[in-house]
């Protein structure tokens, strides 16, 4: 039988090299805490498995073949959306981080994309980092987004008229919505991020605050820190009692 710390190595350097593959989190007990058999295991926190509590988009929402505008030379988002292709397993898309994916975007977006490889940077928030030494819930971040895509029927990608186009390093700035199967509206996955406590509300310009991005009287950024003080009213994640499984 193989030594236990060499099985939890293995998978973690399968896990931390790529998430290109399906990932089944356990349904949640009674406590709100993932349930898992094994007693031994049970200190470690998995995503929580709930009723989506955030803000929706219906299937028409905004979509746009102008996704942004030009100020003074300056490419600026404007609530647009277009779709997304990820489909790693037909080397389509891959996850970097938590907060930062590659997808296959359509002609007239990648060609406006400086990153190589052209990749979305997810708005207003921040997972730990994966490169390097693996920071603290970095890994199962980036699992966690990996596995909602690989889920995810249809994706939409919205840019934000109160922020420019693309980041200092080239990335598309991006609020990243998902349909699951069977669902009419789409969700926001960089609010179900910060919902798990997997990321931080972080790194806000000026994006979420416009009338292009507003839910029930809420802007985008409202919504975001009230998944972050739902998620530690919960205890969830990073503001668990329990371990980070990849990490501790």
């Amino acid at each position: 039988m193989k030594n236990p710390l060499y099985l939890t190595s293995f998978l973690f350097s399968i896990l931390l090299s790529s998430c290109e593959f399906p990932i089944s989190f356990p349904s949640t007990s009674e406590t709100s805490y993932a349930s898992i058999s094994s007693a031994s295991e049970s200190i470690y926190f998995q995503p929580v498995s709930m009723e989506y509590d955030g803000l929706r988009i219906d299937q028409n929402y905004l979509t746009s073949e102008t996704f942004y505008t030009d100020r003074s030379g300056t490419k600026w988002g404007n609530g647009g959306t277009f779709s997304v292709a990820y489909n790693p397993s037909n080397g389509i898309g891959t996850c970097i981080d938590g907060d930062t994916t590659v997808f296959g975007f359509p002609n007239n977006v990648a060609s406006l994309i400086e990153s190589s490889p052209k990749r979305v940077r997810y708005l207003n928030m921040d997972t730990p980092e994966t490169s390097g030494t693996p920071e603290r819930w970095g890994v199962l971040a980036k699992a966690y987004t990996c596995s909602r895509l690989l889920e995810a029927e249809s994706i939409l990608i919205q840019t934000d008229p109160g922020d420019k186009l693309l980041d200092p390093y080239g990335r598309l700035l991006g609020w990243v919505w998902i349909l699951d199967e069977g669902e009419e509206d789409y969700e926001l996955l960089n609010y179900w991020l910060v919902r798990q406590g997997l990321a931080e509300v972080k790194y806000l310009f000026g994006a979420g605050e416009t009338q292009a991005t507003q839910y029930q009287n809420k802007t985008y950024t409202e919504w975001m820190f009230l998944a972050e003080d739902r998620a530690i009213e919960d205890g969830f994640g990073m503001y668990s009692s329990l371990l980070d499984p990849y990490t501790d």
